[in-house]
């Protein structure tokens, strides 16, 4: 849902799958592009994989008693966001044996392995105090997959665990096998956890009916926050009809996307989510709303602060009593291309950003930052009164090279109205988003976009960039003679008759492909649901500029090629 200005500008499948032989004939799916962390408590660094993994995936490693904090490598040995720190009673020494034989152990042969490889050394406490894991740096409010390792050398010991976030796990050994776990002998459990409103989780553990309390390590994962992007008030998608609601559910359902990210266009009444909010609950599926805003250029930086923090807390106000799951708000959708601000060159410097009218920018600043205060006060209050739990994150972003508008807005607010940067990509017309700008007049040259925008910070932990979803992405290419081919358009001059539905889906792949290999990419969203081919009346340059970016031809239409690659991709990711 990008802007008409920026664009003229530019304008199964296979999921795989590793046997750990649990001698149950059990296959473990193994996280293909995800954020995988895997930690043990021992001396020596060990490579490849566990419960999740793949051959060659690097550990974290740590044998200190009450150590930490420990930021902690991915399993590619890139840097994350994660600290850990522990307390324990004492640590195994990893060069004295392990109580384990791998022939005739009761354990199940994968875990009897994992525990010689991986941890022949734990941290264990014998007395009242608790053995305690703290995790931090996680994505605020985020779900995990986490499994704990915690038995394996056969000693006669139980642990109990609890994991807290926002919610709370509690699983315990049991007995004399240290089981964890469902099966003969299983020595881990893997559990779905989900990070705290500051980006914690703390696991403890303390000695279940005999001697010691142990654990031997684990892995954390998460993969990114799958959506697609609709119009559901738009005539294409057949407006609010319980049957057309259900129609587009399907296909997320389908694609198995975990957000629906949905413009509001003409409206200010959030009785809106009533039409959607239920129906994607109800599949486990949360909308992501893109709030509508309210920047007038003649008001004063006040003026327009109050009324969009107004305009925001009563948004979040209804959606909390309603009881809709909505855990991310997006703050308005490309402010740069409304019309109070130019943009000069490809704005990548803060400079670059003139009023197109007196009072332009200011109203852009002071209006993102009462909207973002007006959603967090909300909820803030409605917690305190016990009528949620949920502590929101907030998107603000911009599309191409403009991250010198959020540079400008983070000098003039003192910080950037979000937890979290939405930013719009459209390949191959924007270039690649990992490789370095190569224009001489651009202020960003020789930069990559990544590093552009990881100059942007995280508000939990200022020494990591701030977490980024891209929330729109898709086809923009630049043939010659033919000048930009939006989506699955083919030609400029008959739109309709001239599709090119492979060269859509490759560019999809090829823009997801690179977003999964940037550590700070989170989220990935593609653009758009299905075609909107009456917008706007549906003249051939509406038509060829944004008539053919869906991955359905029209509400009970035909899935393009892209769609089924959206698919794939997210099948691999999972």
């Amino acid at each position: 849902m990008t802007g008409l200005i920026e664009r003229d500008v530019r304008v199964m499948a296979f999921v795989r799958w590793y046997a750990l032989a649990l001698g149950l004939g059990t296959f473990v799916a193994v996280p293909s592009r995800g954020e995988l962390v895997d930690f043990h408590f021992g001396a020596v660094t060990q490579t490849g994989p566990a419960v999740l993994g793949n051959p060659g995936d690097q550990w974290n490693s740590n044998n200190n008693t009450n150590g930490g904090p420990q930021v902690l490598n991915d399993v590619n040995g890139q840097p994350t966001s994660i600290t850990l720190s522990w307390t324990s009673g004492a640590s195994w020494d990893p060069t004295k044996p392990i109580f384990c034989d791998p022939h005739s152990s009761a354990m199940d042969a994968a875990t009897t392995w994992l525990m010689q490889s991986y941890a022949s050394s734990y941290q264990y406490t014998s007395g009242p105090t608790n053995l305690v894991l703290n995790l931090s740096g996680l994505s605020p409010n985020t779900a995990y997959t986490l499994v704990l390792l915690a038995a394996g050398d056969q000693k006669n010991e139980g642990t109990a665990f609890t994991v807290y976030g926002t919610g709370t796990f509690t699983g315990a050994t049991t007995g004399l096998s240290r089981k964890i776990s469902q099966g003969p002998g299983v020595a881990y459990v893997t559990m779905s956890v989900v990070s705290s409103s500051t980006g914690t989780l703390q696991v403890t553990a303390v000695k279940n009916t005999y001697y010691y309390a142990v654990v031997n390590g684990f892995q954390l994962y998460r993969s990114h926050a799958w959506g697609i992007v609709g119009h559901p008030t738009e005539n294409d998608y057949a407006n609010w009809t319980p049957a057309n609601i259900t129609t587009q559910v399907n296909y997320l359902k389908q694609l198995s996307v975990g957000y629906y990210r949905c413009s509001f266009d003409g409206t200010s009444n959030p009785v809106i989510l009533d039409n959607i909010a239920p129906a994607t609950q109800a599949a486990g599926i949360s909308v992501l709303p893109i709030l509508p805003l309210s920047l007038v250029a003649a008001n004063t930086a006040q003026v327009n602060y109050n009324t969009n923090y107004q305009t925001a807390y009563n948004w979040a106000t209804y959606a909390i009593l309603k009881g809709y799951n909505i855990t991310y708000w997006e703050l308005g959708n490309e402010l740069e291309n409304d019309g109070l601000v130019n943009v000069v060159y490809d704005g990548a410097s803060p400079n670059q950003y003139p009023d197109a009218m007196p009072g332009g920018f200011v109203a852009i600043a002071s209006g993102l930052s009462g909207a973002y205060q007006g959603i967090k006060d909300a909820y803030s209050t409605a917690r305190l009164s016990g009528l949620t739990t949920i502590a929101p994150q907030v998107l603000y972003g911009a599309t191409y090279r403009h991250w010198g508008l959020l540079a400008k807005i983070q000098n003039y607010n003192g910080t950037l109205p979000c937890d979290l940067i939405s930013w719009h990509w459209y390949g191959p017309n924007y270039g690649s988003f990992t490789a370095p700008i190569a224009d001489s007049k651009s202020f960003s040259n020789g930069r990559t976009p990544v590093q552009c925008l990881n100059d942007f910070k995280s508000k939990v932990n200022p020494s990591q960039p701030m977490d980024i979803w891209i929330t729109e992405t898709d086809r923009s290419a630049y043939v010659s003679g033919q000048g930009l081919l939006n989506g699955s358009c083919a030609s400029n001059t008959t739109p309709t008759a001239s599709q090119d539905w492979a060269a859509q889906a490759t560019a999809i792949q090829q823009n997801i492909d690179s977003f999964k290999t940037v550590p700070s990419v989170k989220g990935i969203f593609v653009y758009e649901l299905l075609d909107e081919t009456i917008m706007n009346g549906g003249s051939t340059a509406q038509l060829a500029a944004e008539g053919y970016f869906g991955l359905v031809t029209k509400l009970n239409g035909t899935l393009k090629n892209g769609f089924y690659t959206f698919q794939t991709e997210i099948s691999q990711d999972k």
